[in-house]
Order: C-alpha cells, then structure tokens, then sequence
C-alpha cells in the first residue's frame, strides 16, 4: 500500500497526502485485485447463439420489475453484456493507468540523464581546466 502510495505521489508530483489520495490509492488496488471479476466463469459462453442475436432495446440497467418481461435467454445475454462492459471499462482504466506510469517513468528517465550529461560536462570542464 505504501508503496502504491509513493507512486501516486512521485505520479503526481506531490509530497505529502490527505486521506483522500490514501482512499484513492485503495479503491485503485481494489479494483484491480478484488473489486471486479476478471475470469469469465467456464459456463459462459459469450459465443452462443443467445448471446449473439439478441437486440437491445434500452442499454439502461435492468429494474426489478423488468426481469419478468424478457425470455430468460435474452436476460442472460444482456446480464453477459453488462458484465463484459463493466471488464472493459475496468481494463481501460488499467491500459489509462499504465501508460501514465510508463509516461512519468520516461520523464523520470530523461531527468536522469540529463542530469547525469550535466554531471560528465561539469567534469570535463573541471579536468581541462586543471590541465
């Protein structure tokens, strides 16, 4: 977790933290161990004909009431869709996440050997000098 939290810091380039960046940090750890299924269970099959031809009439979730209204083919393929949306939006915030940490690890490296070029030039100068 501390870990984590150094990283969002050094992320966002702040030095200290409030509870909500802790809370931020969390939610982000959840959501990615815990917080969302990530295995599709092996009774699913997204390929199968009731999950493929089946039209949506409204992409708003389902009500309590409404479930008596579809076939239970068509409540299980848009159950099905719902949840294969819900891994997507979770695997782009990841590939989001991602790319932030690899955009600040470049930025990182480029400090690094700038400074490293002013140290070998400052060294230089100070042995041409001394000869």
């Amino acid at each position: 977790m501390c870990d984590r939290l150094l990283l969002f810091g050094f992320l966002n380039q702040q030095d200290s933290f409030n509870a909500l960046d802790v809370e931020e940090v969390a939610r982000e750890i959840f959501e990615e161990t815990i917080g969302g299924e990530t295995q599709i269970s092996p009774q699913t099959n997204l390929t199968s004909p009731s999950s493929t031809n089946v039209q949506f009439v409204n992409n708003a979730p389902l009500e309590s009431g409404m479930s008596a209204a579809l076939p239970p083919e068509q409540l299980l393929a848009v159950l099905n869709a719902e949840h294969v949306a819900e891994r997507l939006a979770r695997l782009e915030q990841s590939l989001l996440q991602l790319e932030r940490i690899n955009s600040a690890t470049l930025n990182l490296m480029e400090r690094l050997l700038h400074s490293g070029n002013l140290s070998a030039d400052n060294l230089k100068v100070k042995e041409n000098v001394e000869t």
